[in-house]
């Protein structure tokens, strides 16, 4: 399922998920949480054929500046616990991961 967010030209914006405490609390009642973020850049060419275009190559960018603050936010909001650390938590070890073609 796709995260809610809406989007302008190179770049969106999370929104809020209504929903989001309850899918945790029944992913956490099944022994599941969440490990990662998969995204990718890939413009969908012809829905028929499952052909798509890709954006990025050695001649462009890797991770553009909002993917990088996106990551982090992520990340930022699953720390890992720490039992060496005051607060209790410490890093992530939340994945980021971007998927694009060649």
């Amino acid at each position: 399922m796709s995260p809610l967010k809406t989007q302008i030209r190179k770049s969106i914006e999370f929104l809020e998920d209504p929903y989001h405490s309850v899918v945790e609390n029944i992913a956490k009642l099944l022994g599941l949480h969440c490990v990662g973020w998969i995204f990718t850049d890939l413009q969908a060419l012809s829905m028929s054929e499952g052909t798509v275009k890709n954006l990025r190559n050695g001649d462009t960018f890797f991770l553009s500046a909002q993917e990088c603050i996106h990551a982090a936010y992520f990340q930022n909001k699953y720390p890992s616990p720490s039992q060496l650390n005051k607060s209790g938590k410490f890093g992530s070890k939340f994945c980021n991961s971007l998927y694009f073609g060649q």
